[in-house]
């Protein structure tokens, strides 16, 4: 499992559900489905890289588009908003990354823009169940730490990165919620659609 096979397994499982919907717990059910065709040591890796790209999107630019967006900023609602932007794609997230007023092109709504469940898609897959249990995280976590990420994935993973302003979120508080001024300087088309 390489970052291309990942996005991969993500476009397919949004493709197939958007069919018929854009539910988040349908592409969910249906990428589960997905990871269970993976040998232990491709999940293990799947659910590392997406990690890696939560970690790697945990930036103050992409804490302040879903400020704009949700009006309102809590830690479950900025980890979910990430998760979210992961299922629309690698595209859509390097570029709301590098410019956050692209993540108009996704159609974003306040109600739609979470997606909770793709932290435990790996976890699923591997355990067969959706009973998540701490005994099931931790069956995860000796997976992962048999099947560890190999350093040249990590290391291309973070070269795709390129970020408008590389700064981590702080969600306690952010400079922003303060001054919407300085939002309509760094997202301006953002800011006119949500506030």
């Amino acid at each position: 499992m390489d970052r291309n096979k990942f996005w991969e397994t993500i476009d397919k499982a949004r493709a197939e559900v958007l069919k018929h919907s854009d539910n988040m717990e349908d592409i969910m059910e249906v990428l589960i489905e997905a990871l269970r065709g993976y040998s232990d040591e491709e999940i293990a890796h799947w659910g590392q890289i997406l990690v890696l790209y939560k970690e790697l999107s945990y930036k103050s630019i992409i804490a302040a588009a879903y400020y704009v967006i949700d009006d309102h900023l809590s830690d479950d609602g900025f980890d979910y908003f990430r998760g979210w932007l992961i299922t629309q794609g690698k595209t859509a997230l390097l570029n709301a990354l590098r410019n956050p007023d692209s993540i108009l092109d996704l159609n974003p709504e306040s109600e739609f823009v979470w997606c909770e469940g793709i932290d435990y898609a790996a976890t699923c897959a591997y355990t067969k169940t959706t009973d998540l249990e701490v005994e099931t995280f931790e069956l995860f976590d000796n997976l992962c730490q048999q099947y560890p990420l190999p350093q040249e994935e990590i290391a291309a993973i973070k070269s795709e990165i390129v970020c408008f302003e590389d700064k981590p979120a702080y969600t306690d508080r952010e400079p922003w919620e303060k001054d919407k001024e300085l939002l309509r300087k760094k997202m301006p088309n953002l800011c006119e659609r949500f506030m």
